[in-house]
């Protein structure tokens, strides 16, 4: 199969003065379809950093925004949205144990919410539980059950729910409108659930430990142990319940035993080779390319991809750097964390965004050959390698 390729413009503020200048630009790069997407829907870099740093804002709004009121047992409706399944569980779990201490006893209910209708699930609400004293109804995939014609009625019924019945709408998705502000009128609550920032992640992973396996998570090793799993509260959470068992009863998890314990995955080891890119030693990224080729395994796609993902972030830096930008936010909104949150801005500050344009150029000039069947894969990353810390 031959990737098709095309001549698609990226253009910068420097571009447009040359333009002004009279001077000739340097041409429009072929790139492979594939790899312009992101530029193809948003048109330059700049509108590139435009829609990163729209993101950026719309996710401190959403993280820093009107706190969610304390939970309760008369909450009416709750809302529960977002990507972090460890706190929509956890939520729920929180909302039954305080409708159990507030009224001896509660009865759950769980709907579908792609399945279920608005009739069903509201009859359940609005009739009284037979067997405990208050219910629980849970709906799952929520978003889906207040869909356009059927969102009044659940709006109806928020301006008064029933008492001693507690409605909980989970969904990953949740459109914002009129029922959100109804539910907060009646005492409800809209609570989002979307992964936590990396500092927060370590402190949930330090609190976690103490709290509920009795062992103490060093810093250093939380910092490690988020590094490894990423901001993904479930598996953070699996990970601890591992190392309190290997540290024993009491016992002090260290950088050493998360090190030992948690390995990087296979996938994720072709990634190392971006730290090696960014020292500038041609010798160092060469032999780190053949122990992940012939020792590790690695798929020379998946080092390819690393090396043009490595490419692209540079270019986004350097862009931002040449317009002013906060690269610090622009940064984390790009997944740079702990040492790469320094090294990868210094290096784009260090190329220039002219070399750092070049670099993203050329290698998705590689990965286009690669999928053409053009030379051999293994030499083009080689020579790509020797560009990138010349």
């Amino acid at each position: 199969m031959i990737l098709c390729t095309v001549r698609y413009p990226i253009r910068t503020e420097s571009d447009s003065l040359c333009q002004k200048q009279g001077s000739a630009g340097q041409g429009q790069p072929s790139l492979p379809f594939f790899y312009v997407q992101e530029f193809a829907r948003l048109g330059t870099i700049s509108a590139a950093l435009l829609s990163l740093r729209k993101n950026m804002a719309e996710n401190r709004r959403g993280k820093s925004g009107k706190k969610a009121p304390p939970l309760r047992a008369d909450m009416g409706i709750v809302v529960l949205h977002g990507k972090e399944q460890y706190l929509l569980r956890q939520r729920l779990v929180q909302l039954r144990e305080l409708m159990e201490k507030e009224y001896g006893g509660v009865e759950v209910f769980t709907f579908d919410g792609s399945s279920a209708s608005m009739p069903e699930v509201l009859d359940e609400c609005r009739s009284f539980a037979l067997m405990t004293p208050a219910k629980l109804v849970v709906v799952d995939n929520a978003e889906e059950l207040v869909k356009e014609d059927r969102r009044p009625a659940m709006e109806r019924y928020a301006e008064n729910p029933t008492e001693r019945t507690l409605l909980v709408l989970r969904s990953e998705k949740w459109r914002k409108g009129r029922l959100d502000k109804i539910i907060e009128k009646s005492g409800g609550a809209v609570i989002k659930c979307d992964a936590p920032k990396p500092a927060e992640a370590v402190a949930f992973a330090m609190a976690r430990c103490r709290k509920r396996y009795d062992a103490e998570l060093e810093q250093d090793a939380a910092l490690l142990l988020v590094e490894r799993t990423g901001v993904n509260l479930s598996r953070i959470d699996s990970e601890v319940a591992k190392l309190s068992l290997a540290a024993g009863p009491g016992g002090t998890i260290t950088r050493s035993l998360v090190n030992e314990m948690i390995g990087l995955s296979r996938e994720e080891r072709a990634w190392e080779i971006q730290k090696d890119l960014l020292s500038g030693d041609a010798e160092k990224g060469l032999l780190k390319l053949q122990e992940l080729l012939h020792v590790s395994r690695q798929p020379e796609v998946l080092l390819g991809y690393a090396m043009t993902d490595l490419a692209r972030k540079l270019t986004l830096l350097a862009a931002a750097q040449q317009q002013g930008e906060n690269t610090r936010a622009l940064a984390r909104d790009l997944k740079l964390f702990w040492e790469s949150a320094t090294m990868v801005p210094a290096a784009a500050r260090r190329l220039g965004l002219p070399r750092c344009e070049d670099l993203f150029s050329k290698a998705v000039e590689v990965d286009a050959r690669s999928k053409s069947g053009f030379g051999r894969h293994s030499r083009s990353l080689e020579r790509l390698i020797i560009e990138f810390c010349a």
